[in-house]
């Protein structure tokens, strides 16, 4: 408690040379809202590992956990017992972050350089997910969400980067039945010639994440049934 008061009382007239823990814990904000956005989630959901490329931030668990406890101090990230919820997302206004967060225009100006960053390498919001020896690229979706805007999503994705083996669709658990409609859809070849994808899809496996009943999430993996998506 003691340090948590100390490290509030310093963040008045803070600059991004002065910041340098919550410096290092930008790159694992941005892949717990990509991953979760306002949905919660807890350790051991976050530090699962995907790729490689993230793994570098999410080895230690111990580590994860102090991270995650500094982005609750600065008001980013909420707390309740075990479970994490992000409060301000990347994609909101500074007025935004003025109203929730300790520091916000500092912390904002390091969260915009990182999507920047991420943007020009092709990794903003490319969260990649493995099962058996494949990659499947993360698409968050939820009721509304239809066949065009998973076209769109997709298209958007291997617009910036290639697209290794298919896709996962990610959604609440009460949601599999739409999802899965909407998957049927995407596995139609004939349907899908007149999107302006490349290819259509092939249902692989599917299952249900999560240690809590309100927090469970749908994964539907999809493969591409093209040699790939470029």
């Amino acid at each position: 408690m003691f340090n948590t008061l100390v490290r509030l009382f310093m963040m008045d007239n803070m600059s991004t040379d002065s910041l340098p823990e919550i410096n290092d814990c930008v790159d694992l904000y941005l892949h717990a809202w990509h991953q979760f956005g306002e949905q919660r989630f807890n350790v051991e959901q976050l530090i699962e590992p995907l790729t490689e490329r993230e793994t570098r931030f999410l080895e230690e668990r111990k580590e994860t956990r102090g991270q995650l406890d500094l982005l609750v101090d600065y008001g980013i990230v909420s707390q309740n017992d075990e479970q994490y919820e992000i409060r301000c997302g990347p994609e909101e206004d500074l007025s935004t972050w003025r109203d929730r967060v300790e520091s916000p225009e500092a912390i904002y100006q390091l969260v915009q350089q990182a999507r920047r960053r991420n943007r020009e390498s092709g990794t903003d919001s490319l969260e990649v997910l493995e099962y058996e020896d494949e990659s499947f690229v993360s698409l968050s979706t939820d009721e509304t969400t239809d066949k065009s805007d998973i076209v769109t999503l997709v298209a958007d994705k291997i617009d910036r980067s290639p697209v290794p083996d298919g896709i996962v669709i990610r959604s609440p658990a009460d949601q599999i039945g739409h999802i899965q409609q909407v998957a049927d859809e995407l596995c139609d070849a004939k349907a899908m010639t007149e999107t302006n994808l490349p290819c259509h899809f092939e249902k692989v496996a599917s299952n249900v994440r999560g240690e809590h009943k309100d927090d469970l999430e749908y994964h539907l993996y999809l493969r591409s049934v093209t040699e790939s998506f470029v």
